[in-house]
């Protein structure tokens, strides 16, 4: 399969905070097409914005981090193109892939507490996303995942590498379903 598409990308992020921004913008914009001549089996649109804002929080090394992510595809888009939220860049806490629409708008928020004088950090963390627009479901056949969806928690995290800004985190989430799960990761959750 191919695809021709186009990214711009705006970020303030220093390269000692590539993994750890404490004052920082990152948008990302990507437009795409799928031809149906180059392997597609139809041609295929998606968009996609990534916005994310990190600010100083009450204490100098706090961080207080939002970002708003929304992809939006046509019609003819196949089920693996589909915008789906649980991935590692969408709010928390729902298996890849179980809720799946055409347009996805999604909404998360960290407030990022450092112990003063240690290497452990404390995370408390919201997200909200909308699918709309349906899905044709070509893998599962048709379902309808359109509506909102939340999730939140608390997060764990020991700074394995402070002077890059690398964090083993354990995250414990709690979702609109009702489901609870445990993360293990390294690095920000974005």
């Amino acid at each position: 399969m191919g695809a021709l598409g186009i990214d711009f990308t705006y970020d303030t992020r220093g390269i000692r905070e590539k993994y750890y921004p404490k004052d920082a913008t990152l948008i990302g914009l990507s437009l795409n097409s799928n031809p149906s001549g180059w392997g597609n089996g139809v041609t295929y649109y998606s968009a996609s914005l990534n916005f994310r804002h990190y600010t100083p929080g009450l204490k100098e090394d706090d961080v207080w981090a939002n970002q708003f992510y929304g992809k939006y595809v046509t019609a003819s888009t196949p089920d693996n193109g589909l915008p789906t939220i649980g991935k590692n860049m969408i709010i928390r806490g729902f298996p890849i892939g179980k809720y799946k629409a055409r347009y996805l708008s999604a909404f998360q928020s960290e407030y990022r507490y450092q112990f003063t004088g240690s290497k452990y950090k404390s995370v408390a963390f919201a997200g909200v996303a909308n699918l709309s627009g349906g899905s044709k479901g070509t893998l599962f056949g048709s379902r309808d995942n359109n509506g909102n969806y939340y999730s939140g928690g608390i997060e764990l995290r020991y700074a394995i590498q402070p002077q890059a800004g690398i964090d083993l985190r354990v995250d414990i989430v709690t979702n609109s379903d009702h489901e609870q799960s445990v993360y293990v990761g390294v690095n920000q959750s974005f």
